[in-house]
């Protein structure tokens, strides 16, 4: 008997896991991104980037390779290790 898999919107599903797992080890090898830890987290409709960055350019390079790589919106919640706003638009 087969039983058909129902995620509910706190379960992610298989597909979105292994993006997920996907993107993290992209993430760990793209240029500019050596230094950070980035973990990905799926969520209900989006994927979440958690984690250290060294600086905005490097959170930038992540969320463009998330959005890329993704076909979801993405969530960026880094926490910058530099005190530098190199790369970064200021208004």
């Amino acid at each position: 008997m087969l039983f058909s898999f129902r995620s509910t919107p706190c379960t992610p599903t298989p597909s979105a896991v292994s993006t997920c797992q996907a993107l993290q080890c992209l993430l760990a090898y793209t240029e500019g991104l050596e230094a950070a830890r980035i973990e990905v987290i799926p969520g209900p409709g989006y994927v979440k980037l958690t984690g250290h960055v060294p600086s905005y350019a490097a959170a930038r390079i992540a969320a463009a390779v998330a959005g890329e790589f993704c076909l979801s919106r993405v969530v960026c919640e880094f926490q910058i290790t530099s005190n530098s706003i190199e790369g970064c638009i200021i208004s």
